[in-house]
């Protein structure tokens, strides 16, 4: 990867994702180099900072790749992950306290010293997925949705059980600007448990199937809040 393809990266990226994710390109141009300054290559798509937490760190990846495949399927995306264990490597590739955990498209994955977990793995491979199935489409999916999916699939216990009000909450977050918002209005454990909880009252009441038929509807250029409405569970 030169420079050219860094670049061409980037444009994709920026395409993919659109406007509503917002990312340091700088940090993003260290990612995609073909050796990432401070970690190890431990497979064509794996690099890791601390070499002898690779073992573990892949085990975990194994897990997580399996929750994903469990509602997903066996078909995945591949993206490069780059695995930060210490401060250091999380400033280098998220930025100055930088998040738990980040995913560009389909393409970049970086996880931070409490993210590498098989959680986080899951949590952020899920956005993955729902980027490879929906190409450009995946801006027709409202921010809470993304991560309510994400916090659904990876099975996520840290969460508040939301009441009816915050779930109405953060069904206003469409938009990733907002979803920051609300997070920071309700705390991360409230906002992400009210946007799970609503993906789990689709779940329970209909099964995952209908989740994966809204998706693929979705994707194919249906109204997402239209279809939503129309499913068994929804609130």
């Amino acid at each position: 990867m030169g420079k050219r393809f860094t670049f061409g990266m980037i444009l994709t990226l920026a395409l993919t994702l659109g406007a509503s994710v917002s990312f340091g390109a700088g940090e993003l141009t260290r990612a995609l180099r073909t050796q990432p300054k401070g970690v190890a290559q431990i497979t064509p798509q794996l690099f890791i900072d601390d070499p002898t937490q690779a073992a573990q760190a892949r085990q975990a990846l194994v897990l997580a790749r399996r929750d994903v495949a469990a509602f997903f399927g066996r078909k995945r995306g591949d993206p490069r992950l780059i695995l930060c264990t210490t401060t250091p490597c999380r400033d280098r590739f998220l930025g100055r306290n930088g998040p738990i955990g980040k995913t560009w498209g389909t393409q970049l994955v970086v996880l931070g010293p409490n993210g590498v977990t098989r959680l986080t793995m899951a949590h952020e491979l899920t956005h993955v997925e729902l980027h490879r199935l929906a190409g450009l489409r995946v801006a027709r999916f409202p921010a809470w949705f993304s991560e309510g999916l994400a916090g659904w699939v990876s099975g996520d216990t840290r969460l508040n059980a939301s009441r009816p009000a915050l779930r109405a909450r953060i069904k206003q977050a469409r938009r990733f600007g907002q979803w920051n918002q609300a997070v920071d209005e309700m705390g991360w454990k409230s906002a992400y448990g009210a946007a799970m909880d609503l993906v789990a009252g689709v779940a329970d009441a209909a099964g995952p199937e209908a989740l994966r038929g809204l998706i693929a509807k979705v994707a194919a250029g249906g109204d997402f809040n239209r279809l939503w409405q129309a499913l068994p569970g929804a609130r």
